[in-house]
């Protein structure tokens, strides 16, 4: 299985933030954090959706907070 370096999916945002180095996502509104390898998954999902829409990191991580929480 070939591992993705999701390293470049990182920032911080006004509703939230990407760190895969150390490996959580949070968002402010509604509350949400995520650690391990939940947190890894919500990466990738990110990463989906900006594969699929070619749009930028942050609005992937927006249209993802739209889709699950």
């Amino acid at each position: 299985m070939i591992q993705i370096n999701l390293s470049w999916l990182s920032g911080i945002f006004s509703f939230g933030e990407l760190n895969p180095q150390l490996g959580y996502v949070s968002v402010e509104d509604p509350e949400f954090f995520a650690q391990g390898d939940e947190a890894y998954q919500i990466l990738e999902d990110i990463r989906s959706i900006w594969m699929d829409r070619d749009c930028s990191v942050e609005q992937a991580f927006q249209a993802w907070i739209c889709f699950n929480l």
